[in-house]
């Protein structure tokens, strides 16, 4: 049963989901980064928000534990709003469904051929950036992607308990899908350029 700091921080993302509040999320995680953007989903144990970037243009989606909020502080009436507001992405939605109660059901319900970033902010700032390549109820598998646009010859395993937060399609992580070999259906092999 979620505590009562859970149930207020949901509530909290919920309202600014349903007005489109510019916010900005302060977490707890030791290597967290504070997150500005627009709320658009909230599932039981994580959220969405359509991250940005300077000037108020989308920098991609971040899904993050809602257990790990510390504060979600709307914006009030920017200029961010309003450039955001002129974009051909507003509304801002998801770019596919995804399913937001638990970890696993998460990275499930990214299509195999999306690259996605996961981040273990609790115990460093870094981000490792692959395709899911088999999940269970303990652990994902990501076939990785190098600094230098290489595949690692195999996919390495992640305890899902410390994943705090999963990019989608940002700056970076579409750059990086721009100069490597995608396969429709999320394959991998070694050696794959």
């Amino acid at each position: 049963m979620p505590d009562d700091s859970m149930v207020a921080m949901r509530a909290a993302l919920l309202s600014a989901r349903d007005v489109l509040s510019f916010v900005r999320l302060s977490r707890t995680p030791k290597h967290a980064d504070v997150l500005d953007g627009f709320i658009t989903h909230v599932g039981d144990k994580w959220a969405l928000v359509q991250t940005t970037r300077d000037g108020s243009y989308s920098d991609g989606w971040n899904a993050f534990r809602i257990v790990d909020v510390a504060q979600v502080k709307p914006h009030g009436e920017t200029f961010e709003t309003r450039v955001s507001e002129r974009q051909p992405e507003w509304p801002p939605r998801a770019p596919f469904p995804l399913e937001l109660d638990e970890t696993a059901d998460l990275l499930l319900s990214v299509p195999r051929s999306e690259l996605i970033g996961i981040e273990k902010e609790r115990r460093r700032a870094a981000v490792w950036i692959g395709q899911v390549v088999e999940v269970d109820q303990r652990r994902v598998r990501l076939h990785e992607v190098d600094p230098r646009a290489r595949w690692a010859d195999e996919p390495l395993g992640y305890r899902l308990g410390a994943i705090s937060r999963v990019q989608l399609r940002s700056t970076c992580i579409t750059a990086l899908s721009s100069v490597i070999d995608l396969t429709i259906d999320g394959g991998w092999s070694p050696g794959r350029p």
